[in-house]
């Protein structure tokens, strides 16, 4: 087959951006080359023939030893475009040759020899009906929030700085996020900004900022990136106030609320709570180290 790898800087903008118009739009919000160059410094793309299918790979290098990896700020990849077996089985071969390690997250359910896969889950919202009827089917609890403290003001926001100040103090240090991950998060939401791809909205309570959050819009998914709270915004079910604000604006239209997903159960039954169902992608893991480093891997889990 005619593969080629492409480096990042060399692929065609225009070629590209009509490839991924022919893939789903719930993985292919992921793929968009503005986006992948803030999340991640190397990575490259198998195009076979010309842009008939591609495969996104990112990858770095640790300690002499080439890594595969799924950044920060993207759930999953998947093969684009037109795709057949062959492609992916000579792809798979590519990468198997290519790196020692590889641990990345792909919509497609595919079977690979040697190779460890954990099925995983996120969640959406079709927002293809009116606020009403959406409305009707949120839980009691939300209904219940929503209407306690109905105060709550939204807006957009130009505030990234506070944004990831406030993350970082509530959020980032939990995930043990390092400064270069917040220094990702502020590029993509910069640069999202400069392309109207991201919307920052700040969540406000008697002229007070009690939260944030902002959101991916590609074609027709709104996808929720990161968001973070206040003390005070816990208190009064920013959040709550944040997800309904986006499904009363963006409702009755053929619009997809991307919540972003998470398989930990409290987070996932939250987003539940405002009607959504769950949707499936699967972890891929192949570690190809000597059996020493393995070891060693295995009780500090970097290299």
């Amino acid at each position: 087959m005619n593969i080629k790898e492409i480096e990042s800087e060399d692929i065609d903008l225009v070629k590209w951006n009509s490839l991924l118009y022919n893939t789903s739009v719930l993985e292919a919000q992921y793929c968009q080359h503005w986006l992948l160059s803030c999340i991640c410094n190397s990575w490259k793309a198998y195009i076979l023939d010309d842009y008939k299918s591609a495969f996104i790979c990112i990858y770095t290098k640790k300690k002499s030893v080439k890594i595969m990896y799924q950044p920060f700020f993207s759930r999953n990849f998947t093969f684009l475009g037109e795709v057949n077996n062959d492609f992916i089985i000579n792809v798979i071969k590519k990468i198997e040759n290519e790196f020692k390690l590889l641990q990345f997250n792909l919509s497609d359910n595919i079977q690979l020899k040697l190779w460890e896969k954990t099925k995983l889950n996120f969640q959406t919202l079709l927002l293809n009906s009116s606020y009403e009827n959406i409305f009707n089917n949120y839980s009691k609890n939300a209904k219940r929030i929503l209407k306690k403290n109905n105060k709550i003001i939204i807006s957009e926001s130009n505030k990234t700085e506070e944004f990831v100040k406030l993350f970082k103090e509530k959020v980032g240090i939990k995930l043990k996020f390092n400064n270069d991950n917040y220094i990702c998060l502020q590029q993509l939401i910069d640069k999202g900004k400069e392309n109207k791809k991201i919307k920052l909205f700040e969540i406000k309570h008697n002229n007070k900022y009690i939260g944030f959050a902002c959101f991916l819009f590609y074609r027709n998914s709104i996808n929720y990136i990161k968001g973070t709270l206040t003390d005070d915004g816990r208190d009064f079910g920013g959040m709550y106030h944040m997800f309904n604000h986006i499904i009363k604006e963006y409702s009755n239209k053929d619009n997809i609320l991307d919540f972003g997903g998470s398989n930990i159960d409290s987070i996932a039954s939250f987003y539940k709570k405002f009607g959504a169902n769950d949707k499936y992608y699967y972890f891929y893991h192949r570690n190809k180290l000597p059996a020493i480093i393995k070891k060693i891997k295995s009780l500090r889990d970097k290299l």
